[in-house]
């Protein structure tokens, strides 16, 4: 036993000097080495980085093996790792996948440099969330937790019961039918005003339930959510279910530290089979698409880990002489909402043709937020921004003794799930809403509970 303890230790001490030597590797090459560099070494560089990070992960105790952190690191290496190394290795599925003025980007000085600011990225995100665990946090399971609540899973419930009803509705209005294409479905959400809300409730109620509730209601909820998604697969839609999908994975296991093998049979058939199916399928109806049907090794890395180029976009602008922004595309979100709060008397900071609006400057990319700590900060940004989501992911993970902190800080993580992708402008306003929805059960259990104790005592 000792002997196998020592191994452990070992084999631990080695990952982080590898990891380590990556990183200082990773910044000689930013720094001083820039035009030695070359797109085989630093995608080189990240397989190795990711290997070794995913071995630490399996053998430390401190870090659930599909904890939250470990689903969000997932996710930040496919998005950022993903088109790179299948690039690397079988070039020709990007060949076959991308019309040649797509894939240029691959071809640039900048992503060499990206490849190297995600590798920063991943390294620190892995090295905080190892400094700031302790073992003793992991030792018991969170099957219950106490105090409950009565108002959380109902509040869950009651969003996905809307959500589904805003679906059918539309639907038998035909607004969108389960034929239409996904152009045709865009169109309409584009226009309506309740979509991006829908999504959000589908997203915060599931969650909500998988981190609050009992293994009955886990499962009422899980039923209802595959019903919502289903139509959302049909309609072309995919990150809007795979977001919340994988976040609950890692807080169902975070709980129960065990998790069923239909579960991951099911997220691998999602992965490698009905991703790319409904990618290939979104030029016209899925439903009439079925055929078309297979199994696709590398189109979804390709496509998820497509990100990286909003990374090389970034570093060219900085590279071709764009001030930093300094902090300006984080700070605008949360001056806006001080702004409305006060009535306009603080003018709003713009977010619209502006150079922090990347949205308008990449529409339809999403975006990363190595992308954006790197415009905002420069090299040390990846540093900053991962160091923080590091020590915020185990605060996350270790959520047990509030029901109400478990419940919001588990919307938190789907939200840094999306984040990973996308842009911090809808955080602080997404934040404020899951926060008045844990606030609003949190006030209804308390006049539950009053009421239930002066009943008693009548």
């Amino acid at each position: 036993m000792l002997k196998k303890m020592n191994f452990k230790n070992f084999s631990q001490v080695i990952c982080v000097l590898m990891l380590l030597a990556i990183f200082t590797l990773s910044i000689l090459f930013l720094t001083l080495f820039e035009e030695v560099v070359t797109f085989k070494t630093t995608s080189i560089l990240s397989i190795v980085s990711t290997v070794v990070c995913f071995v630490y992960i399996r053998i430390k105790d401190s870090i659930l093996n599909l904890g939250v952190f470990t689903v969000l690191f997932l996710y930040f290496t496919l998005v950022h790792f993903g088109a790179t190394s299948v690039f690397l290795i079988t070039p020709d599925s990007i060949f076959n996948n991308f019309e040649p003025h797509q894939y240029e980007w691959l071809y640039s000085r900048q992503v060499n440099l990206a490849i190297l600011n995600s590798i920063i990225g991943q390294i620190v995100f892995m090295l905080s969330a190892v400094v700031f665990s302790k073992n003793s946090l992991y030792s018991n399971s969170d099957k219950t937790i106490s105090p409950s609540s009565i108002w959380l899973p109902r509040i869950g419930f009651i969003s996905l019961i809307l959500v589904l009803f805003y679906f059918l509705f539309n639907l038998a209005i035909g607004n969108f039918s389960l034929t239409s294409s996904y152009g045709e479905f865009i169109a309409w959400r584009n226009e309506s005003n309740f979509f991006s809300m829908a999504i959000f409730l589908l997203a915060t109620g599931f969650i909500i339930v998988i981190s609050t509730g009992n293994v009955k209601q886990i499962k009422s909820i899980t039923i209802l959510y595959g019903i919502i998604s289903l139509i959302l697969f049909v309609t072309g839609n995919k990150g809007e279910v795979l977001y919340a999908a994988l976040a609950a994975i890692g807080i169902y296991y975070s709980r129960f530290r065990k998790i069923n093998k239909k579960i991951l049979v099911v997220g691998l058939v999602l992965f490698f089979i009905v991703v790319p199916f409904i990618t290939s399928a979104r030029n016209g109806s899925i439903v009439k698409s079925f055929n078309e049907i297979g199994i696709n090794i590398t189109s979804p890395f390709i496509e998820i880990g497509w990100q990286l180029r909003t990374v090389e976009k970034v570093v060219h602008w900085i590279n071709s002489g764009e001030n930093l922004g300094y902090g300006i595309s984080y700070f605008a979100p949360l001056e806006r909402i001080i702004s409305k709060l006060t009535l306009g008397i603080i003018p709003e900071i713009p977010i619209k043709g502006v150079p922090w609006s990347f949205g308008e400057r990449l529409p339809g990319w999403g975006f990363s937020q190595v992308a954006e700590s790197y415009y905002n900060f420069g090299l040390i940004g990846p540093v900053i921004f991962y160091l923080i989501l590091g020590w915020f992911t185990v605060k996350a993970e270790n959520q047990k003794n509030n029901v109400y902190q478990k419940a919001w800080f588990s919307v938190i993580v789907v939200i840094l799930m999306i984040l990973t992708r996308n842009r911090f402008s809808f955080v602080p306003g997404q934040i404020s809403i899951a926060l008045i929805i844990v606030s609003i059960a949190f006030i209804l259990d308390g006049n539950y509970k009053t009421k239930k104790i002066q009943g008693k005592r009548q």
